[in-house]
């Protein structure tokens, strides 16, 4: 039943809802009244979009008026900061086909995605328009709920490979400066002066006689048993 309606709807909307985005906010229906609308971003409050991600914005309205309404679209732009009529980007056209009673409430929630390509760092202004389009008897309607200057945002990177290479940069730096500064403090304090020391240098070639070889082996202790054997004999003779 809702397909229904909603198929009427673009059949009986045919230079509204029937149109494309940049063709709808060329040519937006007229302000009317008896309709308050509020909006709430609940991802982003302080107006700061990451280009890329998918926003979220509710809209809440009210009918104070006395006849019956039909809450139709919600369509949105990017609009350059310096010229309001230089369109950026182009949201999606929401189409909801919500009727509202005389004095009743009811809630949107629209979503709009800002193109990568706009985002930087650091942040790059644009205004962000948003207009929820109505209808009033077979009248159509526009209220621009949001129109405000928005700071996009570079999307946030898994890794940060810029950050990375300057930490190890600032490492590597950090290192050789300390090489260096331990090598000035050594030669200052006589470090590597004693260790020269302890190095002692001996020139020309070393010489071992046999014992040296020997010494401590089970060859050495039986030529000392031999040694002494030979000494007693030579005693008694």
């Amino acid at each position: 039943m809702s397909l229904l309606v909603a198929a009427v709807a673009l059949v009986v909307l045919p230079g509204c809802l029937g149109q494309r985005a940049g063709d709808l906010l060329g040519n937006l229906p007229p302000a009317g009244g008896d309709l308050t609308v509020h909006h709430y971003f609940p991802e982003h409050p302080n107006k700061q979009i990451p280009a890329g991600d998918i926003i979220s914005v509710v809209v809440s309205a009210h009918n104070t008026g006395s006849k019956p309404m039909n809450l139709s679209a919600v369509v949105g732009s990017i609009n350059s900061a310096e010229k309001y009529e230089m369109f950026i980007q182009n949201f999606t056209v929401g189409r909801y086909f919500s009727p509202l009673a005389p004095g009743a409430e009811a809630s949107l929630e629209y979503k709009f995605r800002a193109d990568p390509i706009l985002g930087g760092t650091p942040a790059r202004e644009f205004i962000v328009a948003l207009h929820l389009l109505y209808e009033v008897e077979g009248s159509y309607f526009s209220s621009t709920f949001f129109n405000q200057t928005v700071d996009i945002t570079e999307a946030p990177k898994a890794v940060d490979f810029d950050l990375l290479w300057l930490i190890g940069t600032l490492l590597a730096i950090v290192g050789a400066a300390g090489y260096f500064g331990y090598g000035l403090l050594s030669e200052k304090l006589g470090l590597s002066k004693g260790r020269a020391k302890k190095a002692k240098k001996v020139d020309g070639p070393i010489t071992l006689d046999e014992d040296d070889w020997v010494r401590g082996t089970h060859y050495d202790v039986q030529k000392k048993r031999r040694a002494a054997t030979n000494a007693a004999a030579a005693k008694k003779a």
